[in-house]
């Protein structure tokens, strides 16, 4: 057994007026994996980027408009080895 964060968060900041939409999925009752995150950088109701991968992994930002991928987020070999 694990903990797992679930459920969605959403941050914004009235003076720019961006927002962002994450869902920290359940990982599946049977197959899937753990600790999966799907996310949405808004500006004025228009959705700018798209972040996904795992929380405790690799995040890859997606710029929408232009359909480039990027890294985003990984842990470092510190922070990964304090999970284990």
């Amino acid at each position: 057994l694990q903990m797992e964060l679930v459920g969605k968060v959403t941050i914004s900041c009235k003076r720019t007026g961006f927002l962002a939409e994450l869902d920290f999925q359940k990982k599946p009752l049977f197959g899937g994996e753990p600790n999966n995150i799907q996310a949405k950088i808004k500006h004025d109701r228009e959705t700018l980027f798209s972040l996904s991968g795992k929380w405790d992994g690799e995040i890859v930002l997606t710029n929408l408009k232009t359909k480039e991928s990027e890294l985003f987020w990984y842990p470092s070999s510190e922070v990964r080895a304090a999970q284990l």
